[in-house]
């Protein structure tokens, strides 16, 4: 009992200082600590005894408690409820979850209600304000070189459309759990309905096995590639339980999602990337994945209406795309380019920025908010 307390104080006084540093909340923590330390703290006395005593039997003995202490806490943290996503407490949260706390340190429980229900009325009031959303905003994340995109829909529906952030796979870092996961926490995104892979590359492709590990999804859209990336993604869409489709055209909370690629045999991984345009009222916002000259002449010359505001550039503003025949029949009024900054390619190119139209804005200072209520559409950098 004591250890559970004891524990149950360190995860009040811990809770928002996790938070902050890693978005996610353990709910499983008390009983992690209290269960699972309990053979560590066997093994105390043991490793004591190992200093006059060096005997085999007493290093077995040790090392099965420390082993058994490992085991307790990998089995917690593979509990799907063991953490919870949320968004980093701000300074009003704070000091009504510490208010709470010295009330209970001081043994005034009741009145340590008082905070607590504030702090949830606080909230479930952004939860409500999310649910409430009437425009579209699609956030393009500052994830390095590489792509990744949140769109937020009325109805508290959610799109993430790829998931990238480096260039190897694996890669010396995840931008699912450092960029994509906390950046949804931030805005309070607690349910994909559909996560797109627009083509495997790993700056695309990155961070999704976290994403599908952390998070709830409706839907994982791909080609029919089935290239490792690809296979990779696939299983583990199917341990976490999350169907794997072909892209199709929807309707999520009033936004139309239009598919306008198709899959081709024998053409590269880029051309044959997932192109989406999402219309909302009169707005439109094309993203045409790493689609190259080849794909772009298709789009350009077919019947389809490829015409939007805002133009997610193909493959990052390359010279070997953003045709201008592509360019003429998009007529973008702000292309935002997915790079990283002072990356090795030299993305975007300035051929391909200057025969562009409209204003442009660069991942690599910031992350990009393009913001539309139907009529029409506000493009900034975050928090501005």
């Amino acid at each position: 009992l004591g250890l559970g307390c004891a524990t149950g104080a360190a995860a009040l006084c811990t809770g928002p200082l996790l938070a902050a540093a890693f978005h996610r909340l353990s709910l499983v923590s008390i009983a992690a600590n209290a269960l699972g330390l309990l053979p560590g703290l066997a093994a105390i006395p043991v490793a004591t005894l190992l200093v006059p005593f060096d005997l085999l039997l007493l290093w077995w003995i040790a090392d099965l408690l420390a082993g058994a202490t490992l085991a307790a806490s990998h089995f917690f943290a593979s509990l799907p409820f063991a953490t919870a996503v949320i968004a980093a407490p701000g300074v009003i949260a704070c000091v009504l979850w510490y208010s709470g706390v010295l009330l209970c340190a001081r043994r005034a429980f009741r009145a340590a209600l008082a905070p607590w229900a504030l702090l949830a009325i606080v909230a479930g009031s952004r939860a409500a304000i999310a649910h409430a959303r009437e425009g579209m905003s699609i956030v393009f994340l500052a994830v390095g070189q590489g792509d990744s995109a949140v769109v937020q829909l009325p109805g508290a529906h959610a799109m993430l459309i790829d998931a990238g952030g480096d260039l190897r796979w694996p890669g010396k870092f995840d931008p699912g759990a450092r960029d994509i996961v906390p950046a949804l926490a931030e805005l309070g995104v607690h349910r994909l309905d559909v996560v797109v892979l627009t083509h495997p590359h790993p700056d695309h492709a990155g961070g999704l096995l976290t994403v599908l590990d952390r998070m709830s999804v409706g839907e994982l859209w791909m080609t029919a590639e089935r290239d490792p990336i690809a296979s990779a993604v696939r299983a583990r869409a199917a341990a976490r339980g999350v169907p794997v489709r072909e892209p199709r055209q929807v309707s999520l909370g009033g936004v139309r999602v239009e598919v306008l690629s198709r899959f081709e045999e024998g053409w590269s991984l880029n051309d044959n990337s997932i192109v989406l345009r999402l219309v909302h009222g009169q707005v439109a916002v094309l993203f045409a994945g790493d689609v190259e000259a080849l794909a772009e002449s298709e789009l350009a010359q077919g019947g389809a209406e490829i015409r939007a505001q805002v133009l997610k550039a193909p493959h990052h503003g390359s010279r070997t795309s953003s045709t201008e025949a592509f360019l003429r029949r998009v007529a973008p009024e702000c292309t935002v380019y997915c790079v990283g900054a002072g990356n090795r390619f030299g993305f975007p190119n300035l051929e391909v920025v200057e025969r562009t139209p409209g204003a442009h804005f660069l991942t690599s200072e910031g992350a990009i908010v393009a913001e539309s209520d139907g009529q029409g559409v506000h493009v900034h950098r975050w928090q501005e």
